[in-house]
């Protein structure tokens, strides 16, 4: 009887260091996420699961693996895009790469709407909504877009930063690539901070340096899916620091790859010159990451969308909102830009971030 007793009381200590142990090293979070991570794979179609690439859910807290092969795959850091087989216009004749193939095609297309299926559509804007919300796009668009409009250079209006910011582009000319080689570069005049510097630039250059840009360059991915937490404060330490901020533009480079390894670069020609597309992202949060401000967001991505088709047809693909937040409940007028994709030219993003910096500029002046 005392040996059982003696046992069950030296199980009881094993059991509660073992606790401390694993909750101290943070193996029993970690384990726990494993769990959970493998439960939402099993729950995935079958069709994501051979896609070989990563898909951000609710990026606020959580980054899964839709393949086995996880840890090959992180450190590639190519992201699926979530409406990537939605209504869209796409080649069909796609070159297949076998399994064993480290190599990649890179198809150069225009990605537009085929047709109104799937869509919302409000003017020339589609809209790909795969929130939880019940849109009602024109009642939205009744209210009129405000912007405030601070008259003095110190006063910024607008703040841009990159949650991923060394997510970086092709080489010019590339038509394949090796797969082993991540688009992804810590050099800021080579990666999406650079296309933020031409909007910047662009933006500051209508106004004559008035109404400057905050332009954050911090890098948020050293713990790479606490990107988001780390990239939220930096907004909200601006927005505080700066009160007059009314615009926020979280800016990336998105990754649209396809299973058989064919990454996409969606370009479209503008005024003789090719220039990347962008699609604007609106997160209208969920029930555990509210955003209180997915009304507003949507009705200033609705606009900006509206003003880019009508200077330049088809530089924008269909406005996409998701329940995700993206960071965009610190404020009104607060959107994520995915300028490109891995497959374009860091030239060609370079283009389409001027020509975004001059429209919301104008953009700025007709709604302040």
């Amino acid at each position: 009887m005392k040996r059982k007793i003696i046992v069950t009381i030296c199980t009881a200590l094993l059991l509660c260091v073992s606790g401390v142990w694993l909750t101290r090293t943070g193996y029993l979070k970690r384990g726990f996420n494993f769990v959970l991570t493998q439960s939402i794979i099993t729950a995935i179609p079958s069709g994501a699961k051979y896609s070989a690439y990563y898909y951000p859910f609710t990026p606020d807290w959580l980054v899964i693996s839709v393949k086995p092969s996880a840890m090959q795959e992180y450190k590639r850091m190519n992201f699926l895009y979530p409406y990537f087989d939605g209504n869209e216009f796409f080649y069909n004749d796609i070159p297949k790469v076998s399994d064993n193939d480290s190599s990649g095609k890179i198809e150069r297309v225009t990605m537009t709407a085929k047709n109104d299926n799937n869509y919302i559509v409000y003017e020339n804007i589609f809209i790909a909504n795969s929130s939880s919300k019940n849109i009602d796009i024109n009642n939205i668009m009744a209210e009129k877009l405000k912007i405030k409009m601070p008259e003095t250079s110190d006063s910024p209006s607008i703040l841009m930063y990159h949650t991923h910011i060394t997510e970086a582009f092709a080489l010019k000319g590339q038509t394949d690539y090796n797969a082993s080689d991540a688009p992804r570069s810590k050099d800021n005049a080579k990666n999406i901070a650079a296309v933020g510097t031409a909007l910047e630039k662009a933006y500051e250059g209508v106004f004559d340096g008035r109404n400057a840009v905050i332009h954050s360059i911090r890098n948020h991915e050293e713990v790479f899916n606490k990107a988001y937490t780390k990239s939220l404060a930096t907004a909200n330490e601006y927005i505080k620091k700066y009160p007059t901020i009314d615009i926020v533009l979280d800016v990336h480079r998105d990754s649209i790859i396809n299973k058989e390894g064919v990454k996409f670069a969606p370009i479209v020609d503008i005024n003789g010159q090719t220039a990347a597309q962008v699609m604007i992202i609106v997160g209208s949060g969920n029930k555990d990451a509210p955003n209180s401000h997915w009304q507003d967001n949507l009705r200033f991505a609705v606009a900006l969308q509206r003003e880019l088709e009508n200077r330049y047809p088809n530089i924008c693909r269909p406005l996409y909102i998701n329940d995700s937040r993206y960071n965009s409940h610190v404020k009104n007028n607060a959107v994520l830009l995915e300028i490109g994709s891995c497959g374009n030219t860091q030239e060609e993003a370079e283009y389409t971030g001027k020509l975004i910096g001059e429209t919301l500029a104008e953009m700025v002046e007709k709604y302040r």
